[in-house]
């Protein structure tokens, strides 16, 4: 009797350690089962750790001081917005959408200024001898030596019966290379438009290019009053356009400016 219940005993105790060796077993596998899940857990948060990482090294920073960074301050703004001459202050200042300013003294029948941020547009009478002490009371100041230019040319908009003319700040060799193709056609007829916008070739002008001849023409076209075109321009070739209407890469002051 007493060895048949030690050998019950000793079946029991060898139960208990199978018991205790599987329940081991689970519990390892289960440890196991749950490190995968907290690691698949943290995958996501960490592979967005990463992507973030990554915007930031791809992200294209434009250094202040560069053509880019000037186009930056024109994002938005389309050349068919902006007038080159128009019939009058008011014409202008509604077609811009901006406000018009007094140059310090000078008679606004002379010059005066449209503010449209982030524009501060010059505009002159085309026979104003005075357009570059105008222009030296609005455009900021370079280190480089610039010629102050009609947009439209003088004589050009004389004719066309245009009374004030956008002045841009353009490269003294520009300036030059386009002169010729800037003089008034024979017989030209006063326009009953309000105002005019840049063509190819006064957009040529607008970004520091020379006249570019087209196909079989010896020269560029003749200028049509009625044309409004949209030139598509990179961002560089925006802070060219910017830059010679005075923009830079912070806003401008209103100084020695009074409303009209």
């Amino acid at each position: 009797m007493m060895r048949e219940q030690i050998k019950t005993i000793k079946g029991f105790s060898n139960s208990a350690r199978q018991v205790l060796s599987l329940l081991t077993q689970i519990k390892t596998r289960l440890g196991g089962a749950q490190s995968v899940r907290s690691k698949n857990v943290t995958e996501p948060n960490n592979l967005l750790f990463e992507k973030d990482l990554m915007s930031v090294s791809l992200e294209k920073r434009i250094p202040v001081g560069t053509w880019r960074s000037v186009g930056l301050r024109v994002q938005g703004l389309t050349t068919a917005e902006i007038s080159i001459g128009g019939s009058s202050i008011r014409a202008i200042s509604v077609q811009t959408k901006g406000i018009p300013y007094r140059v310090g003294r000078i008679d606004p029948r002379n010059a005066f200024v449209i503010d449209c941020s982030p524009l501060r547009l010059l505009y002159v009478r085309p026979d104003y001898r005075g357009y570059r002490y105008a222009a030296g009371k609005v455009f900021p100041r370079t280190p480089w030596q610039v010629d102050y230019d009609h947009a439209l040319g003088r004589q050009l908009a004389l004719q066309l019966g245009f009374r004030y003319v956008l002045l841009l700040r353009v490269a003294p060799s520009v300036n030059r290379a386009h002169g010729a193709y800037e003089r008034p056609p024979q017989g030209g007829k006063i326009t009953l438009h309000k105002f005019c916008f840049a063509d190819r070739r006064i957009m040529d002008k607008w970004l520091g290019r020379r006249p570019r001849h087209g196909g079989s023409q010896s020269s560029p076209m003749r200028y049509e009053v009625g044309g409004r075109q949209v030139f598509g321009l990179t961002l560089k070739q925006a802070g060219f356009w910017g830059y010679a209407m005075g923009v830079e890469d912070g806003p401008l002051k209103l100084t020695g400016l009074t409303a009209l």
